[in-house]
């Protein structure tokens, strides 16, 4: 069996933001796939996304360089 999770890492970090839970944020994403389908001995592929955003004016952290949009875990 195999399982491709996607991650969209600008709600992700939002929601830890909102939680209080920030620096804590460590999740073992192929443990938790595997756990939440049932499928224990599953391949798990875990792909990270995000969007860009327009309100560039609100960041706080702007980045000099642009990050890659993948990243294989």
């Amino acid at each position: 069996m195999r399982i491709t999770m996607y991650i969209d890492g600008w709600s992700m970090h939002g929601s830890m933001r909102d939680a209080g839970i920030r620096p804590y944020g460590c999740c073992d994403f192929e443990m938790l796939a595997r756990q939440k389908t049932g499928h224990k001995g599953a391949e798990v592929r875990v792909k990270f996304f995000t969007a860009s955003d327009w309100h560039t004016d609100k960041l706080i952290d702007k980045q000099a360089a642009p990050r890659p949009v993948w990243s294989d875990h």
